[in-house]
């Protein structure tokens, strides 16, 4: 059996610059009205909330479909709920029990599409849950069933497809297998698993947005697999196999300008790699030296990815953090056949975990090592909001105007 990873430990923490660890010296590589220059969007915090005041990591994130709540699952197996408002930020809403009886983190995720006040969330000793986020201790256990199966109790990623009846469970190395369990999220039981596609352990499994039989899934042997569920086998399912030549950490669906899909990967030694999907082809890789010089900074060795998003027009950019300084230092990058300067998000407190963005509005959700969690909106946004909200109240105040006067 090989030795299990922590991929969450691959990324730095602040706990290595307050012990006098590896931190290198870091700066910006240009001026600051350099950087407002090339960094053409600027970000603020619209809104910031602490999850609990306990020293925990928010792992990770998850919204709805409509953007109207957000979902923060933590290091110590506690899922907390906020509604997304536009006038007020971040409402917590729910604060879901502990979902495990010893030590362990969130594995993943996901609110149901059809119905946003369900979620699904997994923990790392092999526990799915159902919860009902309007009562906060209603939850459902699911069953995995089988004793033909040899199932390990570590779980450490998962995804819903996007008609919300398949849950597929990324599992550790147990044994030499390693499996991908398939579960019926009405039924709440395990219908089958894949055992013979990768040999080391799960880290990220995405499903397709659009298509509910198509999947991606990563892991530490470096390969990005593509299923067709609707194959009766797992061998007929596997339609292609990416080989990294690093280890999985991140996955991303993405469709080009021309409507094709292509896969993004982030990969634990922090370089990116685009795949289409079409040609099954590597189209585009950046390292990490050149990520880091893409942001501006000195030292590669505090700079690592944290994920990446499409917009409305389906242009794809990358969101890049540090760990110097608590992360203070946080940026996006367009990614074409080069990476872009893109956004600079000022006011960061904490290195970053996790992301979320919704492409309508162009609104950020990040989650990290501080345990916070923080609304980014851009800044003429807020702006706009602003102007908004003050030609509201003179509009007001002129209806007002026309009253009679008592005298």
């Amino acid at each position: 059996m090989s030795e299990k990873i922590n991929f969450e430990e691959n990324l730095p923490t602040s706990d290595d610059e307050e012990n006098g660890g590896p931190i290198e010296l870091d700066k910006d590589i240009c001026t600051s009205s350099e950087i407002d220059s090339l960094f053409k969007i600027k970000y603020k915090i619209a809104h910031e909330m602490s999850t609990t005041m306990k020293r925990v990591f928010i792992m990770k994130l998850c919204t709805n479909t409509s953007f109207t709540k957000v979902a923060a699952g933590t290091s110590d197996a506690t899922v907390y709920v906020y509604d997304i408002c536009q006038e007020r930020g971040l409402i917590k809403s729910a604060c879901l029990p502990l979902i495990s009886g010893q030590p362990a983190s969130i594995c993943g995720l996901n609110f149901l599409n059809e119905d946003s006040s369900t979620l699904v969330a997994g923990t790392t000793d092999g526990q799915l849950f159902l919860y009902d986020v309007r009562q906060s201790y209603c939850r459902t256990s699911f069953k995995n069933g089988s004793k033909n199966l040899d199932i390990p109790n570590d779980y450490l990623c998962l995804d819903r497809n996007t008609n919300s009846r398949l849950l597929c469970v990324g599992t550790a190395n147990y044994r030499d297998v390693v499996q991908l369990l398939f579960f019926d999220l009405r039924q709440r039981k395990l219908m089958g698993c894949y055992s013979e596609s990768h040999q080391d352990d799960m880290t990220d499994i995405k499903f397709h947005p659009q298509n509910p039989d198509i999947l991606c899934t990563g892991s530490v042997d470096g390969l990005i697999n593509i299923f067709d569920l609707q194959e009766t086998s797992e061998e007929d399912a596997l339609l292609n196999t990416f080989n990294t030549e690093s280890s999985v950490y991140r996955l991303n669906w993405h469709k080009n300008l021309y409507e094709k899909d292509f896969i993004s990967c982030i990969t634990t030694t922090n370089d990116l790699k685009l795949y289409n999907c079409e040609e099954y082809d590597l189209v585009a890789e950046f390292e990490w030296p050149k990520i880091t010089d893409a942001i501006k900074r000195k030292a590669p060795s505090n700079c690592h990815l944290i994920n990446t998003h499409s917009t409305l027009d389906n242009k794809v950019f990358s969101l890049v953090g540090t760990n110097f300084n608590k992360g203070e230092i946080l940026r996006s990058v367009q990614l074409t056949d080069q990476m872009i300067p893109l956004a600079n998000f000022k006011g960061n407190k904490q290195i970053i975990r996790d992301s979320v963005f919704e492409m309508n509005s162009n609104a950020l959700i990040t989650g990290g090592e501080g345990g916070f969690l923080t609304l980014w909106t851009q800044e003429d946004r807020l702006n706009n909001s602003m102007q908004n909200n003050s030609q509201e109240v003179k509009h007001k105040s002129k209806r007002g105007s026309h009253k009679t006067h008592p005298y």
